[in-house]
C-alpha cells in the first residue's frame, strides 16, 4: 500500500488534480505539460473576456511559483522535486501564451525560469527541467525576446560555469549554453570564441557530472559552428587543450579524462565540415 500523496500548496482549483496525478501517477513531466496545455486552450474558449482569461493566467502562474517555492524538511525528496517540476511545467505552458493574451510578459516568466537556474541548493533534475524551459523560450523567442537573451540569460550562463566555488553554478551554466546553442544557434554562434575560451576547463572539471554536461554543451557548439564556418581553427584548438595534460604524467585524473573525452568527440565526428 502506497499512501497517495496531496499536493503540498494550494494552487488553481484547474490544475490540482493535475498536480495530484504527476505527484501520484505519473512520472512524465511532458505528460503533465500536455494537460496544462489543454486547460489553458480550454479556458482561452470559456472565458468571457480577454481579462478574464488573463487572470486565470495569472493564477496559473502564481500555482507555479508556489510549486516551485514548496519547501517542507517533512516531505520525502522525490515529492519536493516533483512539486518544483510541476511549477516550472506551468510556466513553460506558459510562455506559449502571446504577449498581448498574457500580461505577464514572457521575458519576466524567463527571469523566473533563470533565478532557478542560479539557484545552487536545488537538485539537478529540478535545474535541468529549468533549462529546458528556457531552451523553448529560446526556440519561440522574438528578436526582442533574442535581445533578452543575450543581455540576460546568456552573460549569466557564461558567469554560473566560471563560478569554482559551485559545482551546481558550473553544471548550470553548461546545460543553460546547451539548450541556447540548440533553440538559439545564432546567439551562441556570436558568441562562439568565448564559449570555446570557457568549455575547456569544464570539460576537464573535477566532477564527473559537470564534465558530461559539459560535453553536451561542446557537441552543440562544435555542431552549429560547423555549420556555418571552417573548423581548422577549432579543431587545432581543442587539440591545444588536450596536449598538456596528456603529455604531463602527473596531471589530474579528471584532467586526462577530460582531455580524452575532448579527443573522442573531434573523432566521433560530431564535427561534419572539418577540413
Amino acid at each position: 500500500f502506497i499512501m497517495s500523496v496531496s499536493v503540498p500548496v494550494v494552487i488553481h482549483k484547474l490544475l490540482e488534480p493535475l498536480v495530484h496525478r504527476f505527484l501520484n501517477v505519473d512520472d512524465d513531466a511532458n505528460e503533465l505539460s500536455s494537460r496544462i496545455k489543454l486547460v489553458i486552450e480550454e479556458q482561452s474558449q470559456l472565458q468571457p473576456s480577454q481579462t478574464a482569461f488573463n487572470n486565470v493566467l495569472s493564477k496559473f502562474l502564481s500555482s507555479g511559483q508556489d510549486l516551485l517555492n514548496f519547501n517542507d524538511v517533512k516531505a520525502l525528496p522525490r515529492d519536493s522535486v516533483k512539486c518544483k517540476i510541476a511549477g516550472l511545467a506551468i510556466f513553460d505552458c506558459l510562455v506559449d501564451v502571446n504577449d498581448e493574451v498574457f500580461s505577464q510578459s514572457r521575458t519576466e516568466i524567463c527571469n523566473l525560469i533563470l533565478k532557478v537556474l542560479e539557484n545552487e541548493r536545488l537538485p539537478l533534475p529540478v535545474l535541468m527541467a529549468a533549462a529546458l524551459s528556457l531552451g523553448h523560450f529560446a526556440r519561440i523567442a522574438s528578436t526582442t525576446e533574442v535581445e533578452f537573451l543575450k543581455d540576460s540569460p546568456l552573460p549569466s550562463a557564461f558567469q554560473l560555469l566560471q563560478d569554482q566555488r559551485s559545482e551546481s553554478h558550473r553544471y548550470a551554466g553548461c546545460i543553460i549554453l546547451t539548450q541556447l546553442a540548440i533553440n538559439s544557434p545564432a546567439l551562441i554562434f556570436a558568441e562562439r570564441k568565448k564559449l570555446f575560451k570557457f568549455i575547456w576547463d569544464a570539460m576537464c572539471d573535477r566532477n564527473e557530472i559537470v564534465r558530461e554536461a559539459a560535453a553536451e554543451t561542446l557537441r552543440a557548439g562544435l555542431k552549429l559552428v560547423s555549420q556555418r564556418e571552417s573548423m581548422s581553427s577549432y579543431i587545432k584548438m581543442a587539440l591545444n587543450s588536450i596536449m598538456g595534460p596528456l603529455n604531463n604524467f602527473s596531471s589530474a585524473v579528471e584532467k586526462v579524462v577530460g582531455s580524452l573525452n575532448i579527443l573522442n568527440i573531434i573523432i566521433s565526428g560530431t564535427i561534419t565540415n572539418s577540413e
